[in-house]
């Protein structure tokens, strides 16, 4: 890998490129919340419920971020500090972006941070990790309305037909991202084992444990990465 690599990729101009579109984020964050109590009394959630939400999704983000942030060590070494900033704050999934730059790499013909990776393999890992993220993007913001409009028509307006197409779909989802590490039956078979054993028992001390709750994904995450470590 080239030296100066990491000087064009942590250099001011992509800081403050990169710190515009966090802002962006955050600005509609916020307004969402803001959306989110002024409308909380129309669906009958008091003050208190709206604050004890936000305190529970604070509490149970610190797992996934720390989980995060050992990709996060990696990709700054290869794609510089901003961009991996900037990429995390949009997506939030480490491990998708750390794929989508590995492809580009190899798309330009090199290995990520290995030999031959210069200035033009990184931008194109730049754009790939763009493009793999503008289709969710561009979803949320052209689809999303229309896709809730097919969802109410599939259930005939019964919400317990609803809540169960629901829970199908993302049981669905995570199985099939499940299932790739699952049929190999080794060392990342083993793993998902742990985390589903670890988030089960969780769930069963919760249950005399109220305060444990709040705490279950960070845990089970946790544990999980320890026995990829060890593992996998």
């Amino acid at each position: 890998m080239e030296e100066n690599i990491l000087s064009v990729a942590n250099s001011w101009p992509i800081w403050i490129a990169a710190a515009v579109l966090v802002t962006t984020v955050v600005t509609q964050s916020v307004i969402y919340i803001k959306h989110a109590y002024n409308n909380a009394p129309l669906v009958g959630v008091t003050p208190a419920e709206c604050k004890e939400a936000v305190r529970i999704g604070m509490v149970t983000s610190i797992g996934p971020t720390i989980a995060i942030f050992i990709v996060v060590v990696s990709m700054m070494i290869v794609v510089g500090a901003p961009i991996t900033w900037m990429r995390l704050s949009m997506i939030g999934s480490a491990s998708t972006e750390l794929t989508a730059c590995t492809l580009g790499a190899q798309a330009y013909g090199v290995e990520l941070g290995g030999e031959g990776y210069n200035l033009e393999a990184m931008a194109t890992a730049w754009w790939a990790m763009s493009f793999n993220g503008a289709g969710w993007l561009l979803i949320c913001a052209f689809l999303t309305p229309h896709l809730e409009k097919v969802r109410m028509r599939v259930s005939g307006g019964d919400m317990r037909w609803l809540s169960l197409i629901t829970s199908a779909a993302m049981l669905g989802l995570y199985a099939y991202m499940l299932a790739p590490y699952m049929v190999g039956m080794g060392g990342q078979c083993f793993v998902a084992i742990v985390g589903f054993v670890v988030m089960y028992i969780l769930i069963k001390l919760s249950a005399k444990f109220k305060w444990l709750k709040e705490w279950n994904l960070g845990i089970a995450i946790l544990i999980g990465t320890a026995a990829g470590i060890i593992f996998a």
